[in-house]
């Protein structure tokens, strides 16, 4: 059984979204099912009020582990060009950039209005008037990875992501005594930078996010150097 008080923040979510509703769902937290209405609106860019049918899917270990969405009713088209997985959940974003997201915030009702509803709107914007992605896109796969770390990062090159991750599975007593990811030339201990890894790290990025993984794919597509 579900601690209460770990859902003592549904209800406050059901009046804010009053056409979703709690649903049966044995392998998560909870789930909700239904309409999520919404208004939104972006500089030089129309105001769009818009709903969609949803089923949100919050897991047992939120909000250490970030939501998934469906789209039930096809509107969205179900293409990596619209952002939208073969089995119906949606792309907002990598991995990492959402539960640094949901890190800053961590409540459902924020974790929509700042990653769902901005995918939504942008969506709208697209399937109604025919504009482009107004918030940007990675690529599907292994090169959008790339390009969303090496703007978390702050850094420019694979090597200089694959250096961060590398130090980010470390200890910080001697990641410290490897040069700076961010090419300044210091060692990371005498560096600004090492406040972003530690931030990172305390966030439990480097277990969580499969950072091997990653360095090995970066070496393995000759992104990257060998340490």
């Amino acid at each position: 059984m579900v601690a209460e008080d770990k859902l003592s923040w549904v209800g406050n979510f059901i009046r804010e979204y009053p056409r979703l509703r709690l649903r049966p769902h044995s392998s998560c937290l909870v789930a909700f099912s239904g309409i999520l209405d919404f208004t939104a609106v972006a500089p030089g860019q129309p105001e769009i009020t818009d709903f969609y049918s949803l089923d949100i899917i919050v897991p047992h270990d939120f909000p250490k582990s970030c939501p998934e969405v469906f789209e039930k009713e096809e509107r969205i088209p179900r293409d990596s060009k619209y952002h939208k997985n073969l089995d119906g959940s949606l792309c907002l974003g990598s991995p990492l950039r959402l539960f640094i997201e949901l890190s800053k915030a961590p409540r459902l009702t924020a974790y929509v209005k700042k990653c769902l509803i901005p995918y939504l709107y942008a969506m709208s914007l697209n399937l109604k008037y025919g504009r482009p992605f107004i918030f940007g896109e990675l690529e599907h796969g292994f090169p959008g990875v790339l390009h969303d770390y090496t703007d978390i990062f702050g850094v420019k090159t694979a090597a200089q992501v694959e250096l961060a991750l590398k130090l980010l599975t470390l200890r910080p007593r001697l990641a410290n005594k490897y040069l700076c990811p961010c090419g300044c030339g210091l060692k990371l201990g005498a560096c600004s930078f090492r406040r972003r890894l530690n931030w990172l790290r305390e966030l439990g990025i480097a277990d969580r996010f499969g950072i091997e993984k990653v360095i090995k794919s970066l070496k393995a597509k000759g992104h990257a150097r060998t340490l």
